[in-house]
C-alpha cells in the first residue's frame, strides 16, 4: 500500500468519525441560515475528494466538523435536512484550477473504492446496482477494487474493460452546489 492511499484511508476514517460524533450529538441541530454568507476553500490543501469533504465540514459546520461523506450527504446537508449552513453562499475557491485537475473520474473512484473496502468486503451486486461497476466476473472486480484502493494507477485498459464512468468529481460537485444557488467562484 501507498502512502498517497494510506492517507486516503486515514481521511475517510476520519470522515467516518466525524460522522458517529454527529450521530451520537444530542438535541436538534438547527440550521444556520446561509444567505449572504461566504466561505473560502483553499484549493492547494485539497487533494483528494475526503479533504473536500473534511475542509467543506471544517467550513460550513463547524460545531461537528461534519458537511457529507458524499455526494448524497452533502446535497441533504445542503438542504437544511442535517444542519449546517444552508445555501445560498458563496463559496470561493483559491487555486481552483489545480483543484478542478486533481478531483478527476480516477480521484473520485478512489475515493469511493477506499470507501468500500473501509468497512469489510464490499458487495459486487451493490456496486452494479449503483453503476459504479458493470456486471461482471465478481472475483476479478474485487482484485481490481482493491488494488486500485492500495494505490495502483488506473489504467485505460482497467477503465475500458469495467466501463467505468469518466465523471469528474469536481465538476458533479460545482453542479450540486449550484443547484442549492451556491455561487462557486474559482480565482
Amino acid at each position: 500500500m501507498n502512502i498517497e492511499s494510506t492517507t486516503l484511508q486515514q481521511r475517510v476514517l476520519e470522515l467516518r468519525q466525524r460522522r458517529a460524533a454527529r450521530a451520537a450529538a444530542e438535541g436538534p441541530l438547527a440550521s444556520l441560515p446561509g444567505e449572504g454568507q461566504a466561505f473560502r476553500l483553499d484549493g492547494s490543501r485539497l487533494v483528494d475528494v475526503a479533504a473536500v469533504y473534511l475542509e467543506l465540514g471544517q467550513r460550513l459546520e463547524p460545531t461537528f466538523g461534519y458537511y457529507g461523506a458524499c455526494l448524497d450527504s452533502l446535497d441533504d446537508c445542503l438542504s437544511g435536512g442535517i444542519g449546517g449552513v444552508c445555501a445560498p453562499f458563496k463559496l470561493t475557491v483559491t487555486d481552483g484550477q489545480t483543484l478542478a485537475e486533481s478531483l478527476d473520474w480516477q480521484a473520485w473512484f478512489r475515493y469511493t473504492a477506499v470507501t468500500d473496502f473501509a468497512e469489510g468486503l464490499p458487495e459486487i451486486s451493490d456496486l452494479v446496482e449503483s453503476g459504479r461497476l458493470p456486471e461482471t466476473n465478481p472475483e476479478e472486480a474485487i482484485q481490481f477494487l482493491r488494488r486500485v484502493a492500495e494505490g495502483e494507477p488506473i489504467t485505460e485498459a482497467w477503465a475500458e474493460r469495467f466501463d467505468l464512468k469518466r465523471v469528474s468529481f469536481w465538476e458533479s460537485l460545482v453542479a450540486l452546489l449550484q443547484r442549492h444557488s451556491v455561487e462557486v467562484v474559482m480565482v
